[in-house]
């Protein structure tokens, strides 16, 4: 019986993080659109692009993101997800970005080994920051749902709140945060549609 519990949570981890996927791929959509423009084959493949139209392209696909995890959020609190499966979808979320932040903090600092490269360098550290945020909503309703559900107190709701939107921090916030659901059997204290349900 709790090997197919477990199952089941982790089939609608999968299913819900559909809307999650935009904000998933976006660091990697940037990785992506940098290859392009080095080695000239988004000049190929549209030869009339500038600038401003890529960035405008990065804009588009941050509200993409942003509106999917607004979508997951919105069926959370519906009760369309067990909340059992936040921190783990959470944690996923995080891990996955991690090569993606490191390759672009490598391309960081190379773009500051010249003072004609080192506005790329800010640009990183500015789409990082969209990175994150896009990241820590999740985490940010993650830690709410484990308070909500009385595994954790409110000094860690709030510290821990803060930590999914600081960067390395995060990953370990993440990793806490899911340790601590599964001490406290947090899949087994919440029904799939009692998420919000904060003890008395």
């Amino acid at each position: 019986m709790k090997k197919t519990t477990n199952r089941t949570f982790r089939e609608q981890s999968l299913c819900s993080i559909i809307w999650l996927l935009p904000g998933i791929l976006y660091p990697y959509c940037m990785l992506l659109f940098l290859y392009g423009i080095f080695t000239g084959r988004i000049n190929e493949l549209f030869p009339s692009i500038t600038v401003i139209d890529i960035l405008l392209c990065l804009g588009a696909l941050f509200l993409t993101a942003a509106a999917g995890n607004i979508l997951f959020m919105a069926r959370h609190l519906a009760g369309k997800y067990n909340a059992a499966n936040l921190p783990f979808i959470n944690l996923l979320i995080k891990l996955i970005h991690i090569p993606a932040y490191l390759l672009i903090f490598a391309l960081g600092l190379l773009c500051m080994i010249t003072i004609f490269t080192m506005g790329f360098s800010l640009f990183f550290v500015f789409f990082d920051c969209l990175t994150i945020c896009l990241s820590g909503m999740i985490g940010l309703l993650a830690v709410s749902t484990l308070y909500r559900s009385g595994k954790c107190t409110g000094p860690f709701l709030i510290l821990h709140g803060i930590l999914q939107f600081i960067f390395v921090a995060d990953i370990i916030s993440a990793v806490i945060i899911y340790r601590r659901a599964k001490n406290s059997s947090f899949e087994n204290s919440l029904a799939p549609h009692s998420s919000l349900q904060r003890p008395k």
